[in-house]
């Protein structure tokens, strides 16, 4: 969590056209390379090292500069890139850890806060942690995914058809969500205690669904795997 510091009253923590002294150390460290470029290379290699330096400073994008844009979209790629392997057995509906613990996870729709007063949020909050409460956990785990949109599940296959009304507003839906992702969270809970099947009875209460098949193998894999 970033927590900016707001200015001094009376004075600026800006330098000219830098927003944040950071920002100026950045283009200083720009003109040194700028610098180097010119006697190895030429001017234009300066020039060139120089303008870039100034552009990925002073455009900002969000209150952040394009140059911490690209240095997060950098470590995350080189994180999901180097990332730790799946490990474990993966079976239709239950996940074995290296450790031999059996995992069961459950998908849901992100809670809706629009629209709803912070007593009645919190109360939700409060229900899902009783809800956990209730089995001796030492552990969960608990997470928001990005899930790519699957056409298919918006039209069940029992579902309307064969009407051009209707065939054509599937057709709408299927293009305004191809290619999208929508956010899901996931509840992992270890299936070694007794209160299993209570817990299981509750969480589809609150519209948790258990996440078996391809469900269960995209997000082991979301979470394990360099993707």
């Amino acid at each position: 969590m970033k927590v900016s510091v707001p200015e001094r009253f009376g004075r600026r923590m800006s330098i000219g056209p830098f927003e944040d002294p950071r920002d100026f150390l950045r283009f200083a460290f720009f003109a040194c390379l700028a610098g180097l470029a010119t006697i190895i290379v030429g001017p234009w290699a300066g020039l060139l090292v120089i303008s870039s330096g100034a552009f990925l400073v002073l455009v900002r994008i969000r209150e952040e500069t394009l140059l911490a844009h690209l240095l997060r979209r950098g470590a995350f790629m080189l994180f999901r890139r180097g990332g730790i392997p799946p490990t474990g057995q993966l079976f239709n509906a239950v996940w074995k850890d290296p450790s031999g613990r059996w995992w069961n996870f459950y998908l849901r729709e992100p809670y809706p806060i629009y629209g709803r007063a912070p007593e009645e949020l919190h109360a939700v909050a409060l229900r899902l942690t009783r809800l956990l409460a209730t089995a001796p956990l030492q552990e969960a785990l608990f997470c928001r995914l990005a899930r790519r949109w699957d056409p298919r599940a918006l039209f069940p296959s029992d579902g309307p058809s064969g009407s051009p009304p209707i065939t054509a507003y599937r057709r709408l839906i299927e293009s305004s969500v191809r290619g999208k992702h929508r956010a899901t969270l996931m509840l992992g809970i270890p299936s070694n205690t007794p209160h299993d099947r209570l817990i299981e009875e509750n969480l589809f209460l609150e519209g948790w669904k258990r996440a078996e098949g391809r469900d269960l193998r995209e997000s082991i894999r979301w979470i394990t795997s360099a993707g």
